[in-house]
């Protein structure tokens, strides 16, 4: 149930048309908050927020945290963030990615969003945060409402998944459709649009249940670390030792129509999102395949299976669902283009082919942000035998991917 708070953010979504034309697909909005700050040190901003049904938020280009904790019909879930350390002197911007997946009674085909994920039939965004003083004192209230710029965005489309249907499908990027610097706070958002009618949380005239019954988050957040592959696998299109440091490829530069293909260790089967940042390439094609192990093509020519030892490479391929990344080229080396799915993926290998168009494509870097639950040790079990240790080691590494 919702439960008792002063409410004063509203929720607020695209305009009717504005959005797309159909409720059985899924589709995202850019939106954009701007403020002054003149004495970061003296000032103070906490936040509440969270979104239907997923979202990425930034404070002045940074990445803050995403959300919220999977909820159902009677508990909409939000997070409490401190955005203080991320203010500076000046002009400020919150901004936020938000994926809305279409209803499950409604949605369909594999762009119908995981099915795990409960939500309304309209998405949207809330916020609820004011900027205060060192007295404590509100300097401007920033909660969602009329004044918050909004940009539907059709960059993404999502690929077909058919092996669970409980992951929803990958994605296809279109960097071109993505505004440039659209989360730093020097954007100039003007020619965006505003939401007409905020939605008030609660109704206040007739106290019927809304379709967001504001919960707060009852579990901590994700751990999240920045992760380098550790081992090259293999490649295609360029000379390097096999099962060598991944790290000393990048920055990488694939020249006009070559084609380079890398196939990555993260040494461990993890979950979580696969970074790149990447430099010119207009027209080029980056694929991310993500893959458990390497299989056999034909696995009745092998007695029936399909992988035995994860990093045995012979006579196998890595088999798997991909996203795609097509850049703008409007990235530079001080200056980045940037992609990350919204989704969270698991994988230990990923087979990376990048496609220059006409120009070079430069890749800076290729790692992930490692994700899963903030699972505490409070005790241990060693062993002589090597093998009980080993055991150990990989219950502690699924428990923190699963959790």
């Amino acid at each position: 149930m919702e439960h008792q708070h002063a409410w004063t953010a509203r929720w607020i979504r695209p305009d009717a048309g504005s959005a797309p034309a159909t409720e059985r697909m899924q589709h995202r909005t850019l939106y954009r908050k701007t403020f002054d700050v003149a004495d970061p040190a003296a000032s103070e901003l906490l936040a509440e927020v969270t979104a239907d049904s997923k979202y990425r938020l930034y404070v002045n280009g940074t990445f803050v945290l995403r959300g919220p904790c999977k909820g159902d019909n009677w508990r909409h879930y939000y997070d409490t963030v401190d955005l203080t350390p991320y203010l500076r002197e000046g002009r400020n911007a919150i901004a936020v990615e938000v994926v809305h997946y279409p209803s499950l009674l409604t949605g369909g085909g594999s762009d119908g969003g995981p099915l795990s994920e409960w939500r309304a039939d309209a998405g949207g965004l809330w916020l609820q945060g004011a900027l205060k003083d060192k007295h404590g004192s509100a300097a401007e209230t920033l909660d969602t409402d009329g004044t918050w710029k909004l940009l539907p965005c059709d960059a993404v489309q999502i690929g077909q998944e058919t092996k669970t249907l409980f992951v929803g499908g990958t994605e296809d990027v279109r960097g071109d459709r993505i505004p440039a610097g659209w989360r730093e706070a020097g954007f100039d958002d003007s020619a965006w649009g505003v939401c007409a009618r905020p939605l008030e949380p609660l109704d206040r005239f007739w106290g019927q249940l809304m379709p967001w019954q504001l919960t707060p988050r009852p579990i901590p957040p994700l751990r999240e670390s920045e992760q380098e592959f550790p081992r090259l696998m293999r490649a295609e299109g360029i000379a390097a030792a096999e099962k060598s440091p991944a790290g000393a490829l990048f920055p990488l530069t694939v020249l006009p129509g070559e084609t380079v293909a890398l196939e990555l260790d993260a040494g461990r089967l993890t979950t979580g999102y696969v970074q790149l940042a990447v430099h010119g390439g207009q027209g080029g094609q980056i694929d991310l395949l993500y893959a458990e192990a390497y299989e056999y093509a034909q696995p009745e020519l092998h007695g029936g299976v399909r992988k035995a030892v994860r990093d045995d490479m012979a006579g196998k391929t890595l088999v798997g669902n991909d996203d795609r990344f097509f850049p703008a080229g409007w990235g530079s080396a001080g200056g980045p283009e940037t992609y990350e799915p919204m989704g969270r993926r698991a994988f230990r290998f990923v087979r990376v082919v990048i496609r220059a168009g006409n120009g070079p494509l430069t890749v800076a870097r290729l790692g992930w942000r490692a994700t899963g639950f903030p699972l505490e040790e409070l005790g241990a079990v060693r062993s002589s035998d090597p093998l009980t240790d080993d055991m150990w080691r990989i219950s502690l590494n699924t428990l923190r991917g699963c959790m």
